[in-house]
């Protein structure tokens, strides 16, 4: 269930250029790793599960109050339009948008990638690892599409109270480390966040974002019906009733 959640919702995130639209998709996605984790259900994978609950909950409502200001800033729903218009967005939440970005595709040592270690480490199985893998890359496919959003040169500036909502959401994802991890063992939280977990997480970001890339050369076509509310809901709810129905008979 964790991974057919996680899969589905990563396939509609990356084929929806509508911003707040993306992000909704990405949420449920984002939820199949709290489920993979309490499917595997070990001490630490409850622990992991915990700590993406938490991480998601920081760097989605810095994402949303972030895309919520680039909304009003350019006018437009729509990314393409947004990065048009994007010298109008706020320095302030340009920042945002960088951090949200990089923690929820798992950059070291943001609070992404602390809690996607622990999961990772809690589980022996390569078809989980792997499944993990693949989610990470449908998120970083996902969010490669604001990078245009993001111009290094200066601003207008935005009002005082939306940076200091930014910065109490920003704060604890760059502290994540000794945050989240502050619930297991010391030996089993810094032996999952070594760095040649930081390496494996940076080069699975650099893929992801080669195959936007090259899906952006060659652009995949799907039907836009399937993304409207309703037909989402249907599609998703039919694939659940069909995994329950499949597991309850190899149950039986």
């Amino acid at each position: 269930m964790g991974g057919l959640t996680g899969i589905i919702g990563a396939v509609y995130a990356m084929f929806t250029y509508e911003l707040k639209r993306m992000l909704a998709f990405s949420t449920l996605s984002q939820v199949g790793y709290i489920l993979i984790g309490v499917g595997i259900g070990t001490p630490l994978a409850i622990a992991g599960t915990l700590a993406y609950a938490l991480a998601h909950g920081l760097f989605k409502g810095l994402l949303f109050l972030a895309s919520g200001e680039v909304v009003r800033a350019t006018g437009s729903a729509f990314i393409s339009q947004q990065i048009v218009q994007k010298g109008r967005i706020p320095r302030q939440t340009r920042i945002a948008l960088v951090v949200g970005t990089l923690a929820i595709v798992g950059l070291p040592p943001l609070a992404g990638f602390t809690a996607k270690g622990l999961l990772g480490a809690s589980t022996d199985s390569i078809w989980l690892q792997l499944l993990l893998v693949l989610m990470t890359l449908g998120t970083v496919i996902t969010f490669s599409k604001i990078t245009g959003l993001i111009d290094p040169r200066r601003g207008p500036g935005g009002e005082r109270s939306k940076t200091f909502s930014f910065a109490v959401l920003c704060v604890p994802i760059i502290a994540s480390l000794p945050l989240l991890t502050c619930g297991v063992s010391r030996g089993q939280g810094f032996s999952s966040l070594d760095p040649l977990k930081a390496l494996e997480s940076v080069g699975i970001i650099a893929m992801g974002y080669i195959i936007h890339l090259a899906l952006k050369k060659h652009p995949i076509r799907l039907p836009q019906r399937m993304f409207q509310l309703e037909e989402a809901i249907i599609i998703i709810l039919s694939m659940f009733f069909l995994t329950f129905f499949l597991l309850s008979n190899v149950w039986v």
